[in-house]
């Protein structure tokens, strides 16, 4: 079954309400600082969401950029990051591996990586422990939807360090060293933030069928 055959969950006044595609108009870097804290959620197969809190993103800054994909210009698979914003770009790493980003300032070809959540400690593990696919998602709005959005509510960090980024030894020193990786801090662990703010709203978790995060997704 498709995801475009389920219909999308009433979120209206949700704690899992989309967050606006406005935001990821703006500067790639700017988006991905303000990513980090929010939810991550994917509808599964069955109706149910999975849902996990970012961590952890980096920013690809379009053809400039020596690390990012676009820096080939518009090809059959890039041409997504020059013609959206607020879209899912997935692809396929070392014949193993699923990554996801979501697309920015479509006049820069931005985009955003998900390197992790609360509960994912690096990008692959993190598409398949949410349920994200190329087959479903790839090309798609970030909207409820499309089964894959991310939230309005955020756990604002107390601090977000910006560091390089990681697995890019392939591009010239600047881009290497560039601070685009951007990791929150908070008080208290992530994965316990995020299960004290589903037993807030039980009532809403189980109208919703929220799953735990660590549950395995649906395939």
């Amino acid at each position: 079954m498709a995801y475009s055959s389920l219909k999308p969950p009433a979120l209206t006044g949700s704690l899992f309400e989309a967050l606006s595609p406005r935001l990821f108009a703006r500067p790639t870097p700017l988006v991905a600082s303000l990513l980090v804290g929010r939810l991550v959620i994917v509808q599964q197969q069955d109706g149910s969401l999975r849902i996990d809190l970012l961590t952890e993103t980096e920013a690809y800054l379009g053809a400039e950029d020596a690390a990012s994909h676009a820096r080939f210009g518009p090809t059959q698979r890039t041409r997504i990051m020059f013609e959206t914003t607020a879209h899912w770009y997935l692809y396929f790493i070392y014949g193993m591996h699923t990554l996801a980003n979501i697309t920015t300032d479509k006049d820069g070809a931005g985009a955003v990586l998900l390197r992790a959540t609360a509960h994912a400690s690096g990008p692959a593990r993190l598409v398949r422990l949410l349920g994200l696919s190329q087959h479903l998602h790839l090309g798609k709005p970030v909207a409820p939807e499309s089964g894959a959005w991310i939230s309005r509510f955020r756990f604002t960090p107390t601090r977000i360090q910006a560091l390089p980024r990681v697995g890019i030894a392939y591009a010239h020193p600047k881009w290497r060293e560039a601070p685009l990786r951007f990791v929150g801090e908070w008080r208290q662990s992530p994965a316990k933030m995020l299960a004290s703010l589903l037993q807030r709203h039980d009532e809403q978790v189980r109208r919703l069928r929220v799953l735990p995060p660590h549950a395995s997704p649906t395939q």
